[in-house]
């Protein structure tokens, strides 16, 4: 064990900006932007010897990586209230837009005893990779709520992802939840009675995939023994005809509140299914792929 290591070390900058502009009363916008910036450097290195590293030579990796998250949001929401009826209702749009990259060395057959640096390693490899997807969403969001006993929201959105094949790129889903507090509209509140509500929603959720799982590319190898350029392909095969998976989830439930909500109980069922799941299956190696992205 004293002659391997293993170091990672990470950094992180995260900041918000926000503005808000209140017209009227009934009016406001609000405007959002937020950064979440990560390093990472990671160095691991064994010793000549063990046979189960590098067949006994010792090895060594250096690795290099940053990725960024830009995350803004505009929206505007107007409140009122009409013959008792609370109406809160919201316009947006977001934008996500996640980059990064990463270069790293590695090597095996060392020469010098305990000097772990890329140039004390017979045979060294490099390797340098970068990525980028963008995500902008309109969505709606409204609010009801009468008598202070029933309450009623709905939301709507639509993603458009650049991870997704351009005809299928494009995705909407939604929620709706409803909520009765019967205590308060019957009247049966009581010392050692205080709370009672039944609730109910219904929800689909879209969700798009990684980068680069649309298009079949090639990487460069590095063969330092032949005189010519070597490519290679992935291992699993992409889908050019790639859909958004949704997950369309139910619940009802039962909240019951005793002595002032010293005693509680929460009841729920709820069911999730999932369609169109992204995922990479194994396929026969006689494809030259290991596995192929699906729905």
């Amino acid at each position: 064990l004293d002659n391997v290591y293993n170091e990672d070390l990470k950094d992180r900058i995260q900041g918000v900006v926000s503005a808000k502009f209140d017209v009227n009363d009934h009016l406001l916008f609000t405007g959002k932007s937020g950064m979440d910036y990560i390093i990472r450097d990671g160095v691991r290195h064994a010793a000549r010897g063990a046979q189960a590293i590098a067949a006994g030579l010792g090895n060594y990796a250096h690795n290099t990586s940053k990725s960024t998250i830009w995350n803004s949001d505009i929206l505007g929401t107007y409140k009122t209230n009409v013959v008792g009826i609370g109406i809160n209702a919201s316009l947006g749009a977001n934008y996500r837009s996640e980059f990064g990259s990463s270069i790293g060395v590695s090597g095996n057959d060392e020469k010098t005893p305990d000097f772990y640096r890329i140039s004390n390693y017979k045979n060294s490899y490099s390797s340098d990779y970068s990525w980028k997807k963008n995500v902008y969403s309109f969505y709606g969001l409204a609010e009801l709520s009468y008598g202070g006993f029933f309450y009623f929201d709905a939301t709507l959105r639509n993603d458009n992802s650049s991870a997704l094949p351009s005809d299928n790129n494009s995705y909407w889903y939604h929620s709706e939840n409803a909520s009765l507090l019967f205590s308060k509209l019957f009247g049966i509140e009581s010392k050692w009675f205080n709370m009672g509500k039944l609730r109910a929603s219904y929800a689909t959720v879209g969700n798009d995939t990684g980068p680069y799982r649309t298009q079949s590319v090639y990487n460069v190898n590095q063969t330092p023994t032949l005189d010519y350029t070597v490519a290679s392909i992935p291992g699993s095969l992409p889908a050019i005809d790639l859909k958004p998976e949704h997950s369309t989830s139910w619940e009802v439930g039962m909240e019951l509140g005793f002595f002032q909500n010293r005693i509680n109980l929460d009841v729920t069922y709820y069911e999730t299914l999932t369609t169109d799941q992204i995922m990479a299956v194994p396929i026969s190696g006689t494809s030259g792929f290991s596995s192929k992205v699906v729905n």
